[in-house]
C-alpha cells in the first residue's frame, strides 16, 4: 500500500531549479521520513520490534511519479523562497552600508564639534572658548568621527580610548551627554554608582562592547564593593580582563575626578599602569562651567 501526498504547492519546473545531488536528498529524506512515520504508527498501535520490522519489509517504499513530483516541488518553491529572502536581506545589508557610509561622510569632527556648541549655548547662553577643554572637545570630536587628525593633530593613538581626568564642573561628562546621541558611534552612558548598585545586587556588572562605552565617575563608587560578605574590585578586574584579553579599548570612554596618585590609591598601581597604556589621557584644567 502506497501513502498518497497532496500536492498542494504551485507547479514549477523544479528541474531547473533543483541539482542532482537536492533532488536524491529530498527524495531519500521525505522516504526517511515516511518510514519513521509508519514504524512510529505500528509502534503506537502496540506492534513488538519484530512485527514492525516484517510490515515494513511487507510495504511497498516506490514512490510514486505524482508523489516525486510533489516532494520536489515543495523542496524547489523552498529554495526560491529561501533565494529570495536572501537577496532581500543582501539588498537590505548594501542599503545599511550605504546610509553608513553616507553617515560617515556627513558626521566629521566638524559635525561633533556643532552639537558639542549647540549644547554648551543651550545650556549656558555661551560656548566657552577654553584652549584646554577646546583641546577635549576636539579629542572627543575626532574620536567619534575616526578622524586621524586624533593622531596627527593632537598626538593621540586610535587603537585606545579616552580617559577624561578633571575636577567636577568642568564639563567631562556635559560635553559626552550633548554627543552621545549621534547617528555615528551611539554612547552608552554607564554611572560607576549603578554598576556598584548592581554588583551589590547580583555580585557582578557585564558591559558589552557592542557600542562605545562611557564608565562616568570612575572613582566614585565604594572601593571594594561589598557583596554579601564578599569584596569585589569591580573597576580593578574589569581593566584587568580586558588588558589580558587584548579587547579593544578604543569604544571605551572614561571619566573621573582622581589624577593618577588618587587612581593608584584606590585600585592599585597595575590598574594605574593599565590605564595609561589603554587609555589616551586627557586632563582638564580650569574655570567650573557650573558656576
Amino acid at each position: 500500500m502506497q501513502a498518497h501526498l497532496v500536492q498542494s504547492e504551485p507547479p514549477c519546473n523544479y528541474i531547473e531549479i533543483l541539482t542532482e545531488e537536492e533532488i536524491s536528498h529530498h527524495l531519500n529524506y521525505e522516504l526517511d521520513r515516511m518510514k519513521k512515520h509508519y514504524a512510529y504508527k505500528l509502534a503506537d498501535m502496540g506492534a513488538n520490534a519484530n512485527r514492525i520490522e516484517q510490515k515494513m519489509a511487507e510495504r511497498n517504499w516506490e514512490l510514486s511519479i505524482e508523489e516525486k513530483e510533489a516532494i520536489l516541488t515543495r523542496a524547489a518553491n523552498r529554495k526560491i523562497w529561501h533565494q529570495q529572502d536572501q537577496a532581500e536581506k543582501e539588498l537590505k545589508l548594501q542599503q545599511m552600508k550605504q546610509k553608513m557610509e553616507q553617515i560617515k561622510i556627513n558626521w566629521t569632527a566638524s559635525e561633533f564639534m556643532r552639537l558639542i556648541r549647540l549644547h554648551y549655548i543651550a545650556k549656558h547662553n555661551q560656548f566657552i572658548e577654553d584652549s584646554n577643554q577646546q583641546k577635549y572637545f576636539k579629542a572627543l570630536s575626532y574620536f567619534l568621527s575616526g578622524d586621524p587628525l586624533l593622531e596627527h593633530e593632537l598626538g593621540y593613538s586610535s587603537k585606545k580610548g579616552l580617559m577624561i581626568l578633571g575636577e567636577s564642573g568642568l564639563g567631562k561628562t556635559e560635553t559626552l551627554k550633548a554627543v552621545k546621541a549621534n547617528p555615528l558611534k551611539t554612547l552608552r552612558m554607564v554611572s560607576m554608582i549603578e554598576v556598584a548598585a548592581h554588583v551589590r545586587e547580583t555580585g557582578s556588572c557585564d558591559l558589552p562592547l557592542d557600542r562605545i562605552i562611557v564608565l562616568d565617575d570612575v572613582g566614585c563608587e565604594p572601593v571594594p564593593i561589598k557583596y554579601y560578605g564578599t569584596d569585589i574590585r569591580w573597576f580593578a578586574d574589569f581593566i584587568e580582563q580586558r588588558y589580558i584579553s587584548q579587547e579593544t579599548f578604543s569604544n571605551l570612554i572614561i571619566t573621573t575626578n582622581y589624577g593618577g596618585d588618587q587612581i593608584q590609591e584606590l585600585y592599585g598601581y597595575r590598574v594605574r599602569s593599565r590605564l595609561r597604556e589603554m587609555f589616551n589621557v586627557i586632563e582638564l584644567k580650569g574655570n567650573d562651567l557650573r558656576k
